[in-house]
């Protein structure tokens, strides 16, 4: 028996140097040979059920419903008047602030009564300014898909230009006074609209 007592105190104060980490391990309960020891480790030969935990009390889990959730801010929140904001913004976190159901159905219904129009109002400027918002986005866009293409159609006109007046530049003693004036205009306009080639 004061054996048993002994294995205790030391595996105590081993638990107890050993920190917080030596201090959440499972003990075992072993039965060799008809004795009963205590252990950190599973059993070797039939691993008994866990004995106890010693270590500090882990703090119980508060549980989803015990706190209430915060719904998201109204989108249109910025369009309200002052008074109607706050109304809004009440009712949202009354939950949380602790008002009971009664008070907030008399919330709800204040801001009915007060605010319905308003917030018809606001709903559909919030809407508006999205709208305006989605289409200059959309021209933006636009804008720069017409720049890009038009910048590739002039690559690709400029180099067909330059094919042509490199093609003539080699036929160029041939070429009669007349289609050699045609030529120039040409060069002259093709330097005019491309980058040096």
């Amino acid at each position: 028996m004061a054996t048993a007592k002994i294995r205790w105190l030391l595996l105590g104060l081993a638990l107890a140097a050993g920190g917080q980490a030596a201090a959440q391990r499972m003990l075992y309960r072993c039965v060799i040979d008809g004795k009963t020891s205590l252990s950190d480790r599973p059993c070797a030969e039939r691993p008994s059920p866990s004995f106890a935990v010693i270590g500090p009390a882990r703090e119980p889990r508060q549980s989803m419903s015990s706190t209430p959730m915060v719904s998201k801010a109204a989108t249109h929140l910025d369009y309200l008047s002052p008074l109607c904001a706050e109304l809004n913004e009440g009712m949202r976190n009354g939950p949380a602030r602790g008002l009971g159901p009664r008070a907030l159905a008399e919330l709800h219904s204040s801001y009915r009564e007060r605010c319905g129009e308003d917030d018809a109002v606001a709903r559909k400027r919030f809407v508006e300014e999205q709208a305006k918002k989605r289409d200059a986005h959309n021209n933006e866009l636009l804008a720069e898909k017409r720049e890009r293409d038009l910048v590739k159609l002039t690559r690709e006109q400029c180099d067909e230009m330059y094919r042509i007046a490199h093609n003539r530049r080699k036929k160029l003693e041939a070429l009669s006074p007349g289609e050699r004036a045609d030529f120039e205009r040409f060069e002259a306009n093709r330097k005019s609209r491309c980058q040096p080639a």
